[in-house]
Formats: structure tokens, sequence, C-alpha cells
């Protein structure tokens, strides 16, 4: 699920808006935050039986629902496309959800 957290309750103007690296955004000398949520659902994958899902907001993210003790010891602190890679190595598939 991908979700826009605006911090500033004028980002509902009808402003054309600019997005820089930093993540935040530009409105004449305004500068709003920008915080983009996912939720990326995580099976098995021999038979697709859900095992739980990682929720990012932003740069940072966290395991719910995670049973395996082990595939969590060896991802924390990794960048989440550095996780979703690696979950084949843990018999893991995962969707993305919209």
């Amino acid at each position: 699920m991908f979700a826009l957290k605006l911090v500033d309750a004028t980002a509902w103007g009808k402003v054309q808006w600019k997005q820089d690296v930093r993540g935040t955004a530009r409105r004449g000398s305004t500068l709003v935050r920008i915080i983009i949520a996912m939720t990326v659902r995580l099976y098995t994958m021999d038979t697709l039986e859900y095992a739980g899902c990682i929720i990012s907001d932003g740069p940072r993210w966290h395991y719910r629902d995670v049973s395996d003790e082990h595939l969590m010891a060896m991802t924390e602190g990794m960048p989440l496309k550095a996780v979703l890679a690696y979950l084949s190595s843990f018999n893991l598939v995962y969707d993305l959800v919209e």
C-alpha cells in the first residue's frame, strides 16, 4: 500500500509541488515533509501461506507478524531493496500491496 502522509495541512491546496531529493516538497518558501508508507506481504515460496509483512515508512522499515527470528536478525539494518532481494534465501516471496 502506498500512501502519502503530508505533515502540513496546507499541502492540500491546488498548487504545483516539486519534490527534491531529501523527501521534502516546496510550496513557495514553505517546506513540507513527505513520507511514503508501503506494505510488503510475505508468503512462503512452496505453499504461498502468509508469513507476515514488512511496513516501510520512508527509509525506515520493520517486520510485522514474522516469526522467523533468524530472518529478522540477518536483515536488521539492511536497506529495504536489499531485504527484498534476500528473501528468496529464506524461502519467501513478497507482494507489494496497492
